[in-house]
């Protein structure tokens, strides 16, 4: 299972990861799409931090993940901030809602996550059942030139005074897929050290190829945008925003 000893060191880990600048940059979609969304689900939703920022704003926040030790971590954090989004476990391929939500979202890159192309259309059916028909479906990806490009076949590491984390990465050109193979050190109370090991997958999708399952269930993109700047995705572009709704035509 993913994110299970790397739950508890994610947000050490993850401490520069703009959580407030993805918040503006969703805000500026909603205004723009003239959404006030009173029920959010985050899919994917990891430590809860943009569960927490969205339940900061008043709205009824769900947040998904399928990782037990992610969502105890996102418990913990909404207890902190002293706010309480409802976190619950579900894989996002098989999950369902027994109500609508105004907006969904699924951010740092969890859908890079969903490996198989059949899959990810059956997250995207899940997302169109579970969005009230006004409501905006936001998600992003990492782009295929990230993966190849910027994170495949590299490392990287990161220390603290108790952890340190290394991470070593090989993309296979047949397969579109980026591995990234982890090792977590974390130091226990008496001063040894204890290693754990998790390997992730994230597959790289064309513009194209999510176009296209898009279409197939019922949806209607809006607009694609460099997460960085909010302008036209260039071919250097690293993380895409998709902005879409139902097709309400078909």
């Amino acid at each position: 299972m993913i994110y299970k000893s790397l739950a508890h060191l994610y947000d050490v880990f993850m401490e520069d990861v703009p959580y407030g600048d993805w918040l503006k940059n969703i805000e500026h979609y909603l205004k723009k799409y003239n959404i006030k969304p009173e029920t959010v689900l985050d899919l994917g939703c990891g430590t809860g931090q943009m569960s927490i920022l969205f339940a900061k704003k008043g709205c009824e926040v769900t947040g998904a993940d399928i990782s037990e030790e992610m969502l105890t971590e996102a418990y913990n954090n909404a207890v902190k901030a002293g706010v309480n989004p409802l976190f619950v476990q579900q894989d996002m391929r098989e999950f369902s809602s027994p109500e609508g939500y105004d907006l969904i979202i699924s951010l740092c890159d969890s859908l890079n996550y969903i490996t198989d192309k059949d899959d990810l259309k059956k997250v995207f059916e899940n997302c169109k059942n579970a969005l009230n028909d006004n409501g905006l479906f936001i998600f992003d990806l990492n782009t295929p030139y990230k993966l190849k490009e910027i994170l495949g076949n590299g490392s990287f590491c990161q220390t603290t005074d108790s952890y340190a984390f290394t991470c070593e990465n090989c993309f296979d050109e047949d397969k579109n897929i980026c591995e990234y193979y982890v090792n977590i050190f974390s130091e226990n109370p008496d001063g040894s050290y204890e290693r754990a090991e998790e390997c992730h997958y994230e597959r790289a999708y064309s513009v194209e190829e999510i176009k296209g399952l898009l279409k197939e269930t019922g949806f209607k993109l809006l607009e694609t945008a460099d997460a960085e700047n909010l302008e036209a995705p260039t071919e250097t572009t690293e993380r895409i925003y998709f902005i879409v709704r139902k097709d309400n035509e078909i």
